[in-house]
């Protein structure tokens, strides 16, 4: 009978082991985190309590002193969540008002000790001080680890080669934005929202799937829907699909975060704006009426301080002429946009640019120059697809089969 408690006691623990094993990480390493702050913090009101009835101040001490906990646990939130996280991050939010605590307390020990040690008094000041300092130099942690969402998942850290983008702090979440290959995820406290294939040529991710259907599936039971609301932005891939469609008249999308907020309007590379600006021009300008590309491309009221830039200003002038069908300015801006934008630009705008050029030659029946464009400046504007590398090819051939190149000439820009 002995053995046989026995071996259930083994078998028990054994499985308790297993479990405790197996939880550690949802259990265990926030627990490691939450105890010893929650524990000290704890402590603070019933050592309060015991000092003042200590010294004689009675019952009425009490009710002041819960009195002051709840009154000073209301303004610690509203500071923390509306003045200190958004300015400074959680990191030294929570270093602060750490800091805070132990200055509050040294100056109740001092005033409520009846035994005062200078030696152990500065001593432990000295110490405070040296531990935030080592903490404020070399306790930041790895973006990784802070967008993976440990307590989610049980993973300590994204994986190897993960490029965190974007991280910050909120009042309700902190939002993350990485990439993983050519995978980009919006996370908020390290829960997936949102992930995008940001390749061309990529598989679509099924959270895209899912954004697009949110938005279609209501489309289609409700036929007249002419005001929509989005609770939440996320990718914009939602939203995106709705304004897609012709029956919503208005889109209201409501964002709560603030950090979700900066992560949209985050600031982005001028090559990657470029990139990301052509590609919209090459499904838009050649496919829709000028009365409809007005406040797009045409005197474009969506760029802001970009314009102020040589090279972007530069590459919307060309687009706006494209936009507006006049040839005499696509030739000139297209032109004017092959000196201005560098080779390192992406191919598809020196593309546009080139072709754009060689359009507005056409326009005003100087085939000519159109040829010269290609002859003296393909060489140096790479080819950024088969349709323009077809286009490219294409134009000058049939110049020459319909007779409109009336004489050789030099391009301009060469």
């Amino acid at each position: 009978m002995r053995r046989r408690w026995c071996w259930r006691f083994l078998c028990a623990a054994a499985g308790a082991l297993a479990a405790a094993f197996l939880l550690l990480p949802w259990i265990g390493v926030p627990g490691a985190v939450m105890f010893p702050a929650a524990f000290f913090a704890g402590m603070t009101l019933p050592l309060f309590t015991m000092a003042l009835l200590r010294r004689g101040y009675g019952e009425k001490s009490i009710g002041r002193i819960y009195a002051a906990n709840t009154l000073g646990a209301i303004v610690g939130v509203v500071l923390a969540m509306h003045v200190l996280v958004p300015l400074l991050g959680l990191r030294l939010a929570v270093t602060l008002a750490a800091l805070a605590d132990v200055v509050l307390g040294l100056v109740l020990l001092r005033a409520f000790s009846t035994l005062f040690r200078p030696k152990l008094y500065f001593g432990a000041l000295a110490s405070v001080l040296i531990v935030a300092s080592l903490s404020l130099l070399f306790g930041a942690a790895d973006p990784r680890a802070l967008a993976s969402g440990v307590f989610r998942h049980g993973v300590f850290e994204l994986a190897k080669g993960t490029d965190v983008q974007f991280l910050r702090d909120g009042k309700t979440a902190t939002v993350a934005f990485y990439r993983q290959g050519s995978i980009g995820t919006i996370a908020t406290n390290g829960k997936p929202d949102a992930s995008i294939e940001l390749s061309e040529k990529g598989v679509p991710t099924d959270d895209e799937y899912t954004m697009v259907m949110a938005a279609s599936l209501p489309l289609a039971l409700h036929a007249a829907a002419e005001r929509v609301a989005v609770i939440g932005w996320g990718s914009g891939l939602s939203t995106h699909t709705l304004l897609g469609s012709e029956v919503p008249r208005v889109v209201d999308t409501i964002e709560i975060e603030a950090a979700m907020h900066a992560l949209m309007s985050a600031d982005t590379g001028k090559s990657e704006w470029l990139d990301a600006a052509s590609v919209i021009a090459d499904f838009s300008i050649g496919y829709l009426t000028p009365a409809d590309l007005q406040g797009v491309w045409i005197q474009p009221a969506w760029v802001g301080e970009r314009a102020n830039d040589p090279e972007i200003a530069a590459v919307l002038a060309a687009y706006e002429a494209t936009a507006k069908r006049d040839a005499v300015a696509m030739y000139d801006r297209g032109v004017a946009g092959l000196k201005a934008v560098p080779g390192t630009a992406p191919a598809l705008v020196r593309d546009h640019l080139l072709v754009i050029a060689m359009l507005g030659a056409i326009g005003q029946d100087k085939g000519e120059l159109a040829v010269a464009l290609e002859r003296d400046q393909g060489a140096s504007v790479r080819v950024s697809n088969e349709y323009y590398w077809l286009a490219r090819s294409y134009i000058p051939a049939w110049l020459h089969a319909t007779g409109r190149v009336k004489k050789a000439t030099r391009s301009p820009a060469s």
